[in-house]
């Protein structure tokens, strides 16, 4: 036992203490990441959106619709001439083809149509057309108006824009096949918008041009972007091979890969400048201050370990990392670099020893620490992942920070170099009395007042998910063409319908598109895409089967007006049909794929599909709809998650309000009361001008200023620390004023990011910090410059 303490007294007399604890902190971690097990690197814009609690209870149903949806795509080529679009189209269709064969970068995609779809759709509403009724027809049926069925039936008979051939109209005489193909054609249609067959291919005419289209869905690898072949960018190649060949071609994109491709390189790209941009000017800073390699090579050493930290405590957590987390890791090079500033301005300026240094910085640096640990641990608690990720990013990438310069610059020898500080310098002392800045202080509040009074309309809680992204020129006009050129009509909200099993479950949504029709009546929509059109439940076939039974009683009238005079064919053809039900092998190939987008499918002991409401003109009654059958659920995800981020916004100020609490009792158990208001008044100043700033740019204030409010509150009460609470003042003053710009060079290439959310984030903190150093140096009764 004594043994063991004067070992560890010889390591505390020797220092040894504190490398050996920074060394324990990096190998624990590293160790625990690399135990943990596989990782990757999330690269996916749509990730970054917070999970909705209010689609809780069926949010694995639509993580299966997003799979499903996700990674779906529709390309149209684009021509004068029909002839060439569709060269054009069979050339790139033999160019995806042979590459996924090697490479398996589709789960499906086509091009050509059977010859005989229609043919197979008519062949399969003429076998169970007894078991298709819509329940108009079977209301009709079963309120005494069959008779108008069969009227109707020989009007359609004899109509010359009959779509179905009469070969068997000895026994159909009601013409059931042809009523339900007008329903089920359109239905079918409605899956290609306006297309149309023509030569084995779906095609249409807009403007004068012609558009034939290709269909498909990425696989799982054709769209990660860490693969070493990507589909899209496959395809981007093989179209502009094929434009080469043939001159009057143009391919159009539609399809959340096509944007998630384009933002995910845009972010890799923007990565590789802003962490550039950053490290060069921090780089060059260090040089002109220090004039010496040892501070630039330990400092860069200390951010390399920071975000090495951070990346694997983030792993460690959450098994993966998104891309934008390093978008807005980069900010770890300008918080980092504070801690290494604050010990290297005071080695090159004493000629102390680094155990003195580290005694003259520690207890403002401990506290620093420890107030930006707390802003953001309350990050952590945010329901929002990207939030979370970038918590436990800066958490242990400033940890880090702190324990290098605490356990390893204090190793380095003494400056040789030493710049002595006086009067004469080039930084000298400007003693401002109380007055003068209180007016300098009072001149900004009212600029900030001002602006906040001219805008004040502008400021509101809101987010806008549709502002996380922006398409660009190419892709918007893609979209353009496509929308015009398809007319498919999806607004984005669907009907997400659950039931206890398949048959409860298309039961449920038999129950909606029943009102759907009606609502179609109303002219709340034009259509509909939904499962149980093609594959009604049990329950619905026995009574569609049941309701024909009405008709019967008239097929010898209507067979002698059809110039048939025997109902033997008849009779025999409808007993056979009587029991005849729908199982979904039965349904046409064609069909089956309509269906099997919209059939969720068994998850956790529930069933689930997806109705599709097209060309939408009054939300609000279907949602309404929704509201009726709390087995149906109306969906509107961008509306959802911007109605969620606004809660998660005033989340994020209850906790800010905690973390400002919780270091104003830690402040004023360390420091005199006036020091403490002085730490608070700069924090509150800094606010006054965030919220100036984006009420000038018309920013509401989202869930992104918020966050960032929180990571101002850690730097800023940092700064005033180091302002007030250290043997070397002056010194520590400098090291502020560095600390600021670098951060501030950091934060200024993040506002310059064209990602809404890290643009508003950079130009947030900005602001802010901006603010929280004029109050330094205004608050304290000695001003530097």
């Amino acid at each position: 036992m004594n043994g063991r303490f004067f070992s560890l007294n010889s390591l505390r007399s020797n220092g040894a203490v504190w490398p050996l604890t920074y060394a324990l902190f990096l190998t624990l971690l590293f160790a625990a990441a690399l135990l943990h097990g596989r990782f990757k690197i999330n690269t996916n814009l749509f990730d970054i959106l917070p999970v909705s609690s209010s689609l809780k209870n069926i949010s694995k149903a639509d993580a299966v619709l997003g799979e499903k949806t996700s990674r779906g795509f529709y390309i149209l080529v684009e021509s004068r001439e029909f002839a060439d679009a569709k060269k054009a189209a069979e050339l790139f269709y033999q160019k995806c083809i042979s590459a996924s064969v090697s490479d398996d970068l589709f789960d499906d995609i086509s091009l050509y149509i059977d010859d005989n779809v229609t043919a197979q759709v008519l062949d399969y509403l003429y076998q169970y057309r007894y078991a298709l009724l819509d329940s108009g027809t079977i209301n009709l049926l079963e309120t005494g108006g069959a008779e108008i069925i069969a009227e109707e039936g020989i009007a359609n008979a004899f109509s010359i824009f009959n779509i179905v051939p009469l070969d068997n109209i000895e026994t159909d005489p009601f013409f059931l096949t042809g009523r339900h193909a007008v329903r089920f054609l359109s239905k079918v249609l409605q899956q290609g918008g306006s297309m149309s067959p023509r030569e084995n291919v779906l095609s249409a005419v807009y403007g004068g041009k012609h558009y034939v289209m290709i269909r498909g869905a990425f696989s799982k690898d054709g769209v990660s972007l860490t693969s070493n072949e990507n589909a899209v960018g496959e395809i981007y190649d093989f179209a502009g091979q094929i434009k080469k060949q043939l001159r009057d071609v143009d391919f159009i994109y539609s399809g959340v890969p096509f944007h998630v491709y384009e933002s995910s390189q845009n972010a890799q790209s923007e990565i590789s400048i802003i962490s550039s941009l950053s490290m060069l000017a921090v780089i060059l800073i260090f040089l002109f201050v220090f004039r010496d390699f040892i501070p630039i090579l330990f400092s860069f050493t200390s951010i390399s370990l920071s975000i090495a930290a951070g990346t694997a405590a983030v792993l460690l957590f959450f098994s993966e990392i998104h891309i934008l987390t390093f978008v807005f890791g980069t900010t770890l090079i300008g918080i980092c670099v504070d801690y290494a500033l604050h010990y290297f301005v005071i080695r090159l300026r004493t000629a102390e020893s680094g155990n003195i240094i580290r005694r003259h910085i520690f207890r403002a640096l401990l506290l620093c620490f420890a107030s930006t640990e707390i802003a953001f641990t309350a990050l952590f608690f945010a329901p929002f992942t990207l939030l979370k990720q970038f918590s436990v990013f800066l958490f242990f990438g400033a940890a880090n920070s702190f324990l290098t310069a605490i356990c390893i610059f204090p190793l380095l020898p003494a400056s040789r170099a030493i710049k002595k500080v006086n009067e004469t310098s080039a930084e000298k002392t400007i003693h401002l009395n109380f007055f003068a800045r209180v007016s300098i202080l009072s001149v900004f509040a009212v600029l900030f007042s001002t602006v906040l009074f001219i805008n004040r309309k502008n400021i509101r809680i809101e987010n806008n998910i549709s502002d996380l992204y922006t398409m660009s020129g190419r892709l918007k006009e893609s979209e353009k063409k496509a929308n015009a050129a398809l007319n498919y009509g999806a607004s984005g909200s669907y009907f997400i319908v659950e039931g206890e099993n398949a048959e409860d479950v298309l039961i449920k949504e038999s129950w909606l598109i029943n009102r759907l029709d009606e609502s179609i009546k109303n002219g709340v929509l034009s259509s509909y895409m939904a499962a149980s059109v093609f594959m009604p439940p049990l329950e619905t076939q026995k009574k569609s089967i049941s309701a024909s039974e009405k008709l019967v009683p008239f097929a010898e009238k209507q067979l002698a007006y059809l110039g048939f005079t025997d109902t033997a064919a008849f009779m025999s053809d409808f007993n056979l049909n009587e029991r005849n039900y729908i199982e979904f092998e039965d349904i046409p190939s064609y069909l089956q794929d309509i269906v099997s987008n919209l059939w969720l499918g068994e998850i956790d002991g529930r069933y689930y599909t997806c109705v599709l409401p097209l060309h939408v003109k009054d939300e609000a009654i279907l949602r309404g709809l929704a509201g009726e059958n709390s087995a149906v659920h109306f969906i509107n995800k961008a509306r959802i998650i911007s109605a969620e981020l606004d809660a998660l916004t005033r989340t994020m100020l209850q906790f800010f309000a905690a973390a400002f609490a919780v270091v104003s009792v830690i402040l004023f158990i360390c420091y005199r009361l006036k020091n403490t208001i002085k730490i608070l008044l700069s924090v509150l100043f800094a606010i006054s001008s965030v919220l100036a700033t984006l009420s000038f740019f018309n920013v509401p204030f989202g869930f992104f200023p918020a966050a960032a409010i929180i990571l101002i509150f850690g730097l800023g009460v940092d700064y005033m620390i180091f302002s007030i609470d250290s043997s070397c003042m002056r010194e520590s003053f400098f090291a502020v004023k560095l600390s600021w710009i670098t951060t501030e060079l950091s934060f200024g290439a993040l506002a310059l990011s064209s990602f809404t959310p890290v643009h508003i984030f950079g130009l947030t903190v900005f602001s802010g910090l901006f603010a929280v150093f004029i109050s330094v140096v205004l608050l304290n009764s000695r001003n530097f410059v």
